[in-house]
């Protein structure tokens, strides 16, 4: 199956399987990405760039896909998926980045950061957003996630490197890197994004 692009490279940077053999993926595209080459469902227009994530049966067929942001710099980096088939992805983003593809939530802000940072973002099973944190880098440091995944029991793990010092937890607990180096971190949240242990 080919995922084309009509106006700049894409990327698809992560794939999981949910549940039955559906089969997720997330990356970031600029311009019009075609999920579905029978249908124009599923299309999905980022003109400016942004982060798509779509879902496919065991035979490619697209059953929804989404795209979110206004930039070039955003991406979908990690997702993870509970055993109720809730989504948690994880990605990058220096613009504007508004969710509200939920009729029944309303919009969920991420903010606008002066520096390229990470969210986390939790979505039901049909990639409807639930909610969703940033979290905060206000001296520019370097964060990465790497990796993600849930217990079964919709808590959340991220683990991946950053520089300086950022605050995982929300509430003022934050880490420091040894030096000028980066360091390697893991954090677990609950599925409101509020730390159990890091």
């Amino acid at each position: 199956m080919k995922i084309s692009c009509d106006a700049a490279d894409d990327e698809i940077n992560h794939m999981i399987r949910q549940g039955n053999m559906n089969i997720l993926i997330t990356g970031n595209c600029k311009g019009t990405i075609d999920f579905d080459p029978v249908s124009a469902a599923g299309n999905v227009s980022l003109p400016q760039g942004g982060i798509f994530m779509a879902k496919f049966d065991p035979a490619f067929s697209n059953l929804w896909s989404y795209g979110f942001g206004s930039g070039s710099s955003e991406s979908g980096q990690q997702l993870a998926v509970d055993s109720s088939g809730i989504i948690f992805l994880t990605g990058k983003f220096s613009n504007l980045l508004e969710i509200g593809n939920n009729p029944s939530k309303p919009i969920v802000q991420f903010g606008n950061p002066t520096f390229e940072t990470v969210f986390m973002a939790r979505f039901n099973s049909e990639g409807q957003i639930l909610n969703g944190v940033t979290i905060a880098n206000p001296n520019g440091e370097d964060i990465e996630v790497n990796a993600s995944i849930t217990n079964g029991l919709s808590e959340f793990y991220i683990a991946g490197s950053f520089s300086g010092t950022v605050d995982f937890s929300f509430s003022g607990n934050p880490l420091t890197a040894s030096g000028n180096d980066n360091d390697a971190f893991v954090v677990r949240y609950d599925s409101l994004f509020n730390q159990l242990s890091a």
